[in-house]
């Protein structure tokens, strides 16, 4: 049998030509083919035993196209002989298959031997270990897994387990592969499709350790004794052995998280008092910790006492809570691997003892049934701990006060609980078989926990997997389908009666909902007689087959209800259904006089006809106020439900306590009939240690734990109903009582909202609660605006809904009011309301304008308005909203009512009084202690005073105000004019009034020379790499190097030296020593202490650490000898107190080298001189993330990153990571949404590439394509021999419309040598400023020239003054050559080097000097409105789905003002399944021209070859019109017509263009076929207008058109008028197989079908993006 596997193997290789016979572990696509697949890679592999722990490999890719091999043979995971594994495989997207091989027999291949057509068993000599689905005869849609389960839906990864041999060798070693591929056992990935769906490989070693042990009993599915899980944390000893002695106890919250390993941090509450109704299910919980091992306690609840007697009650239950495995997961999809986990306590115990070990916390809950019937008053009891011995260690009294109210038994209950259960995980899970009366009897308590809660409904399975196979077990049917071999059908009904009579038993008996008409795949399984197998009808909801299946069904169905006296309350239920569907299948049911059910969207069409419509959290608003009316008059049930889609509230197990007690509130607040979770008890292989799931969230697919062990989640949803209960009761019996109707309404109006922060709802329904238990709270009362300030904000609070003016915003000379997402506390954001007389409110804004609305595309003023009429008001929760008569309305975010992408307000008074965007609320403004300051400005209305507090900055024209807490001083002023900048200005302040007079109209700052070297004489050494850095204290530290070998390192003697500046750069300390080298060198030893330069310098944003990184040793960089055994050293210097003192330098070499070693590894490498950057966002722990970037050798730049402070570096991007290899010295810096930006040394310019995280904390994330920039639109091209410059980017309001923005400054020099250093600009305004590494690159704004000499290094920092710290070298001064030392590098002495360096100058400049008074530092600027801004934008230009967009937007409205990498990560991960597209590369394009007069013209290329213009629209001119668009190398886009084997290029009416004016060429040609496509939308909305180069090759041109219908020229903006225009409609499509081909130049062979050819045999093939006959 082994031979004839082999020869199979080696026959397939033959046949493919691979030679896998001489080729050990043989793999069809090695590690440098990639795959194409634009959404799918392997994030992660692991294993996992019952008794090895969790072994996990991460990072293993981090973005699609990647390697299609990945050798990880230097990751060895161990395991146990005997021991039963379960390895599994994590990637980005969905729709694979996982596969799992170990080669036991250790003969180099991977031999696979699977019997049978399915499902499969493993012959002799089998090593494919375990597969998630295969189907030898299939197509992957269905098929076994390795278990023998067969699945129906292909969508499933996880490869199951396996056993590892009981003989295997210990100590041993085994090659492992994971393969991820669609439907193929092939362990090679030889299958044809492998690259195109995104196939992995992913070798790694698996090492038999030991024998399993067989004394350990592990079971697989424990019931009552298991092991508690362990992860994350470790005790902090010193702050457990700060307690006393002893066991600790104490009552805690319901509402708290107690951290396993950390102390309790709540005060001590040794009694405690709880409010209860009788008949209600009050809960309370308690700690105990201890700093010893306490041994096993029990735990329990003494006999009710009433004023000291006992009254023989007994009505409290005490368990102990147990930790499981949770993580921050909350969504939809594949469960991401390698999130931080940790524990959560939510599991409460079966009752029994439990350890009180040394150092832990350990939850108790306690759970109290209050009697009906009994004396309202107050009892008491008490928790009882009780040791080994049977004594009673502690006592914690608790007093129970009973309400003479009295809540219904559960069956008179109206809350509506619907739990969709799992029975076959039950089966599964106590190994029995399903349906059989162990099965039943395993079912019986947890169906009467469920019904104890009181659930409403039975969940009936009608056909097998309604569901898609979405759970880890799949679902029955229970009616079994039987197609006769005559043709009818037939029907049995045992196991459906056995389960709902089964649930009644429990009370669980008001509806049965029976699942599902319209199941998510339209499949329908059923037993067909004749061939004596399961077959499936494959359908729609609108076929003949579908309405002969359940015309058939259904009737027969409803004849046995009817017999059961079950047909009434009987719903034909779907799941998340579309609405033509779901309208298709009720036609079908309500013949048949069927009810129907669904838990899904909103649908209005539905609302008359479900019996029990469920909606999504929020969507229950839709329903109009009379569907509301009509549902409960004919008592329909209308419930809502959470799912993985909704972050919070929800049940996770991630979820706050509080969070399940909101969500039967939310329904009581919105008067809905209760709560629908579509998962009870889908347990999976391990629910009592680990709450993940495959897919969806932690938590998500159970609340109610194996051994009967109810869950906190599920404990205080109970409570939630009860408080419900409570609310129905006393709204009616407060009908009598206004007052507290009143109280009770305003309480639940905080409830009205979903929009809940899980954090603030125990606050909000500790509240209620306590008010339902007859307790005084703090009632919330809205109020009505007082005259004041006030923030206006929108109700529509799905748009930019906070109001604000802003008239320094580019374009908005009309100073219309605008919009933002977030609110703006600056006083432009903040109104000033007068109430007056007749519902009038007078209005000023803090800028001293009116509320000004805007035209539609911003061509005019609708209203200027200081005065508003009240037309009504409405009360939404906590807030009254107002409707103004004249109409001002929240625009919708359209291109229409933007201005330089800012939303501005308008009137609209179609919307009416209830619109969302036509109501206002005012968030009033608390000037309480607080200085007001009123502006008056004589003169123009055009100047301003800006009025910078801290790091925020203000401005108001006349009549305007500042709000502040302190004293304003003339110093905090500065005057400014719209269109001009202001040189000086009397500014005088009388009391609380801003004077502005006598404006007019400024010097060059202080240039110091810190390191001198011009005036040294040969011996004084010189200086050079000036760095500069501003400490958490607002000191400057600039660093140099001291050439005291008057060169670099690697040539003798380097000292690091540093000055010092407390007064921002006014002085400077004396010199200080960092690091001095000793100069030795050897030819045979590297010494680490010889030199230390070329010094990145960076101070700690939050402490008084400096790091400095340094060149170290005595090798030179570039020459041969220094190689990964001799590398260049690398040393890192700290101080502790801001560059006074500095620690002894650390040789860090060997720990940086080691990383790539991997991957690419470097032989010579180095840290950028100059500063080593910090980010503003990434902090993990203590301190903020360091970002170096490193210039290597081979293959360019590495960057490394610390989250210590440079104490330990990692590889950002992996090993292999190269994100620029043509770079030379790179520096970093961090975008305003948290990406890293690496800029890089290059001849003419500067290279930039971005790494964007999927994971910011662990560092995951993948490195875009680096691009070379010339800083295009600066108006200055920089020379080619450039050197290394700092990259800073800087918040800033743009002075001329005081729109905040972010600004990209780049230094270097621009002269043709070592000369004339400066400082480029860029705006990074939105998405298109920063979205890609092209877009980066171009449409720099300005220049500014610091030197006119020779100058070359150069570093920049913000200061704390908000000046640009800026240092660099000038005036190159040499004293001839000198001898090169004998060291490594020259073994000899050879050669020699010069003796020279720079004048290392500092200056401090104001931003707006360098740029021209456009630009002011603004550390005020909204980081997070700018980041929602991004994140929206790049949603919109994804190419993903609707309802990813959908999802992606609520989690950048989840973003705080200042997003932390978790958020940010969380919107990437949202779109981490699916690209962002380029809405131009790859597609088929035509081209439009548009004219004023109405005139259009269709490009095309004549059968002459000729660029022209035709009458016809585009699609009657056929092939001939269309483009293929492929984005080159320059970022810009060729555009190729197939039909003509041509390029466009660009052509006028004379002959200017290239190649005789044709407007085409044959081939491509870089420099003409490149074109830019520019957005015109702001001229004529959905408009391009496309730019490249005139026949110079070096003239931009737009190509343009006479209304005449004639090409003429123009340059490169803007070209419309009344008889001409430059702007195209542009269409795109997604081009066919053929058409995706003919644009590729990669000399490779594709077919008619674009797939690519290895041997083409004869006929017409597509190479070089032409057509070929093959002979």
């Amino acid at each position: 049998m082994r031979k004839k596997i082999i020869s199979l193997f080696a026959l397939f290789s033959m046949l493919m030509g691979t030679g896998a016979q001489a080729q050990d572990y043989y793999v069809a696509h090695g590690a440098n083919v990639n795959v194409s697949h634009g959404t799918h890679y392997p994030k992660a592999v692991s294993i996992v035993g019952t008794q090895s722990p969790e072994q996990v490999l991460n990072g293993i890719a981090s973005a699609p196209r990647c390697q299609a091999y990945f050798d990880k043979t230097n990751t060895t995971f161990e395991v146990l002989a005997g021991e039963v594994v379960t390895p599994n495989i994590a990637i980005n997207g969905e729709w694979m298959h996982g596969y799992v091989y170990v080669d036991w027999n250790n003969n180099k291949q991977f031999d696979v031997n699977l019997q049978g057509n399915g499902p499969y068993t493993k012959g002799d000599g089998n090593e494919l270990m375990c597969w998630s689905l295969y189907s030898k005869n299939g197509d992957g849609d269905s098929g076994w897994n390795s278990d023998g389960t067969y699945l129906s839906s292909g969508n499933v990864l996880t490869p199951g387990s396996f056993t590892v041999p009981a003989d295997a060798e210990i100590g041993a070693s085994y090659r492992m592969r994971y393969k991820v591929e669609w439907n193929s056992i092939d362990p090679a990935g030889s299958g044809n499709k492998f690259l195109t769906d995104g196939g992995a490989i992913i070798d790694v070693m698996l090492k038999v350790t030991g024998k399993v042990d067989e004394s350990i009993v592990v079971e697989k599915y424990p019931l009552n004794d298991y092991k508690e899980p362990r992860v994350g944390t470790t005790p902090d000893a010193t702050a457990w052995n700060k307690l006393a002695d002893g066991l600790q106890a104490s009552w805690g919250s319901r509402d708290d998280f107690y951290a396993l390993h950390e102390v309790p941090t709540h005060a001590m509450k040794t009694s405690a008092v709880v409010h209860a109704w009788q008949g209600e299910r009050a809960n309370i919980q308690a700690v105990l910790f201890s700093k010893s091992d306490q041994g096993m306690m029990t735990v329990r609840m003494t006999e009710w006492k009433k004023d000291g007697t006992a009254t023989g009650i007994h009505a409290g239950d005490a368990r102990f809570v147990n930790y499981v495995i949770t993580d921050d997961y909350k969504a939809c999809g594949n469960h991401p691997a390698g999130l931080q986990t940790w524990l959560v306590a939510d599991v409460i115990d079966q009752d029994k003892a439990h350890a009180v070990p040394a150092m832990e916390t350990r939850p108790v809950w306690c759970t109290l049934e209050i009697p009906r019937g009994i004396q309202a008053g107050t009892y008491t009891t008490a928790l009882e701990v009780v040791n080994e011995q049977g004594q009673v260690v502690k006592t914690l009294p608790l007093e129970v006060y009973v309400d003479h109210h009295q809540l219904p038994e559960v069956k008179d209950q109206k809350f509506h609980l619907d739990f969709w259960q799992q029975p076959y995980s039950v089966s599964r899970y106590y190994q029995v078989e399903r349906w059989s009366d162990e099965h039943i009897e395993a079912l019986r308590p947890y169906l009467a926990a469920l019904g104890r809660a009181g659930q409403r409904t039975v969940s009936a399975i009608m056909f097998y997997e309604p569901w898609g196979e979405q759970t880890h077990d799949l679902f029955d049917p229970m009616v079994q389908t039987t197609k006769k071999a005559n043709g009818t059908w037939a029907y049995d009904y045992t196991i459906f009666d056995k389960y709902v009579e089964l649930c009644a038993e429990y009370g669980i008996d008001k509806q049965i909902n029976c699942f599902s008409m319209v199941p998510w795949d339209m499949n329908f399984r059923y037993w067909d007689e004749a061939t004596a197998q399961y077959k499936f009808i494959k359908t729609t909801t609108s076929s003949s087959d579908y309405k002969d299946l359940w015309n058939n069904f259904l009737a027969a169905f409803k004849v046995h209800l009817q017999e059961k006296g079950w047909f009434e309350k009987t719903n034909i239920a779907m799941d998340e259904r579309a609405e033509a569907d779901m309208l298709n299948a009720y036609n079908i049911a309500k013949a048949h006089g069927f009810n129907m059910a669904l838990a899904g969207n909103y649908h209005s069409s539905l609302s008359d006809k479900l019996q029990d419509f469920c909606v999504a959290l929020g969507q229950d608003k839709q329903f109009t106020a009379a569907q509301r009316a009509d549902r409960k008059a004919k008592n329909r049930v209308t419930t809502i439900y959470t799912s993985c889609a909704d972050v919070e509230p929800n049940i996770y197990t991630n979820s706050f306590p509080a969070e399940a007690t909101f969500l039967p509130l939310y329904a009581a607040a919105n008067d809905l009939s209760g709560y629908l979770h579509w998962a009870w008890i889908n347990w999976d292989e391990h629910p009592l240690t680990d709450s993940r799931f495959r897919k969806f969230g932690s938590g998500d697919t159970y609340c109610y734990y194996p051994g009967n062990r109810s869950s906190v989640r599920f404990e205080r949803l109970i409570e939630g109903i009860h408080q419900y209960e409570k609310v129905q009761i006393l709204k009616e019996e407060y009908k009598n009582n206004p007052e507290q109707l009143k109280k009770l309404n305003a309480l639940l109006k905080r409830f009205e909202g979903h929009a809940v922060v899980g954090e603030d709802c125990a606050p909000m329904v500790n509240d209620l609660e306590n008010f339902l238990n007859g307790l005084e709270v703090e009632i919330p009362e809205p109020k009505d605006v007082k005259t004041g300030f006030y923030h206006l904000v929108s109700k529509a609070t799905n748009r930019t809904e906070h109001l604000y003016n802003d008239a320094l915003l580019s374009g908005n000379s009309m100073r219309f009011t605008l919009q933002s997402n977030q609110m703006v506390n600056t006083n432009n954001g903040i109104w000033h309301i007068t109430v007056k007389e007749g519902n009038k409110l007078g209005i000023k804004n803090g800028d001293g304008g009116a509320l000004v609305a805007g035209a539609s595309y911003g061509g005019s003023v609708v209203g200027t308005f200081n005065e508003l009429t009240v037309g009504s008001t409405s009360d939404v929760g906590e807030h009254r909203y107002y409707y103004f008569t004249e109409a001002i309305n929240c625009t919708n975010g359209g291109s229409n009512f933007k201005l330089s992408g800012v939303d501005f307000v308008t009137t609209w008074t179609d919307g009416g009084a209830t619109a969302d965007d036509n109501l206002w609320r005012f968030e009033e403004v608390n000037v309480d202690g607080k200085l007001v300051y009123e502006v008056t400005i004589d003169g123009s209305n055009d100047v301003y005073v800006t009025y910078q507090n801290g790091g925020i900055s203000e401005t108001a024209f006349n009549g305007g105000f500042f709000i502040t807490d302190t004293e304003i001083s003339t110093t905090a002023l500065t005057v400014g004019i719209v269109g001009n900048i202001v040189s000086s200005a009397n500014v005088t302040i009388e009391g609380k009034t801003i004077k502005i007079s006598n404006v007019k109209t400024k010097t060059a700052p202080v240039k110091q020379d810190l390191y001198n070297t011009s005036k040294g004489d040969g011996v004084v050494p010189p200086y050079r790499i000036p760095g500069i850095t501003t400490a958490s204290n607002g000191r400057l530290i600039t660093a140099a190097a001291r050439l005291v070998c008057g060169t670099d390192p690697g040539y003798g003697q380097v000292d690091v030296v540093c000055r010092t500046s407390d007064n921002h750069g006014e002085t400077w300390s004396n010199m200080i020593d960092v690091a001095v080298g000793n100069g030795k060198t050897s030819a045979t030893v590297n010494y680490f202490d010889t030199a230390f330069g070329d010094p990145a310098i960076v101070a700690d944003r939050t402490s008084n650490e400096v790091l400095i990184i340094a060149v170290a040793g005595c090798t030179v960089y570039g020459n041969g000898n220094t190689t990964r055994q001799n590398p260049n050293m690398i040393a890192t210097i700290h101080s502790n107190d801001n560059g006074n003192t500095w620690g002894a330098p650390v040789n860090v070499t060997e720990d940086i080298y080691s990383l790539f070693d991997a991957g690419n590894p470097m032989q010579a490498a180095f840290v950028g001189g100059g500063k080593i950057f910090q980010s503003r966002i990434v902090k993990k722990d203590k301190y903020y993330r360091l970002y170096a970037a490193m210039c290597a050798r081979p293959n360019g730049n590495r960057v490394i990153y610390s989250d210590d402070f440079g104490r330990t570096w990692y590889a950002l991007g992996g090993a292999s990571a190269l994100p620029a290899p043509g770079g030379d010295e790179p520096k970093c810096e961090e975008m305003p949404d948290g990406r890293v930006i690496l800029s890089s040394r290059v001849g003419g310019g500067r290279i930039y590439n971005i790494y964007t995280y999927t994971n910011t904390l662990a560092g995951e994330g993948a490195w875009s394509t680096d691009v070379k920039c010339t800083f295009a639109g600066s108006g200055l091209t920089p020379g080619g021999n450039s050197t290394n410059g700092e990259i800073l980017i800087v918040p800033v309001k743009r002075t001329t419309d005081n729109k905040d923005m972010y600004l990209a400054l780049q230094s270097l020099p621009t002269g043709s040598g070592r000369t004339n250093v400066g400082i480029y600009y860029k705006e990074l305004t939105d998405y298109t400023d920063m979205n890609s590494v092209a877009n980066f690159s171009t449409d720099w704004n300005g220049f500014y020239q610091v030197s006119n000499t020779s100058s070359a290094y150069s570093s920049l920092d913000l200061q704390a003054d908000d000046r640009i710290g800026f240092i660099y070298e000038e005036t190159l001064t040499g004293w001839g050559k000198r001898n090169n030392p004998v060291s490594t590098s020259f073994p000899n002495g050879e050669g020699q080097h010069n003796f020279d360096g720079f004048d290392n100058i500092y200056v401090a400049y104001d931003l707006d000097y360098i740029t021209g008074g456009t630009y002011v530092v603004n550390r005020n600027v909204s980081r997070g409105a700018f980041v929602k801004n991004y994140l929206n934008a790049m949603i919109d230009a994804s190419s993903v789905s609707a309802a990813t967009k959908a999802d992606a937007k609520k989690a950048v409205e989840a973003l705080s003002d200042n997003p932390t990498t978790a958020e940010v990560d969380k919107v990437y991960g949202v779109l981490a399944g699916e690209p962002l597209a380029d809405p131009w590369d790859g597609k088929v394009v035509t081209f439009t021209n548009v004219q004023q007069n109405g005139k259009e013209y269709a490009l095309y290329i004549n059968d002459q070859n000729v660029l022209s213009i035709s009458n016809d629209p585009v699609e009657h001119l056929g092939d001939a019109a269309k483009f293929v668009c492929k984005k080159e190398n320059s970022g810009k886009y060729s555009l190729y017509n197939e039909a003509s084997n041509s390029y466009m290029i660009w052509r006028a009416g004379n002959n200017y263009g290239y190649n005789n004016n044709a407007g085409t060429l044959s081939t491509y040609n870089a420099t003409y076929c490149d074109w830019s496509i520019n957005d015109a939308s702001g001229t004529v909305p959905g408009t391009y207008y496309i730019t490249s180069k005139r026949a110079n090759g070096t003239t931009d041109g737009t190509l343009i058109l006479l209304s005449s219908g004639v090409f003429d020229a123009w340059s490169s903006g803007v070209g419309y008028a009344s008889n001409y225009s430059n702007l195209f409609r542009i269409e795109a499509t997604v081009p066919t197989a053929i058409e995706s081909v003919s644009a590729k130049r990669d000399g490779k062979v594709y077919d008619l079908s674009g797939r690519q050819v290895a041997h083409p045999t004869r006929g017409i093939y597509i190479i070089d993006g032409r057509k070929v006959y093959i002979k």
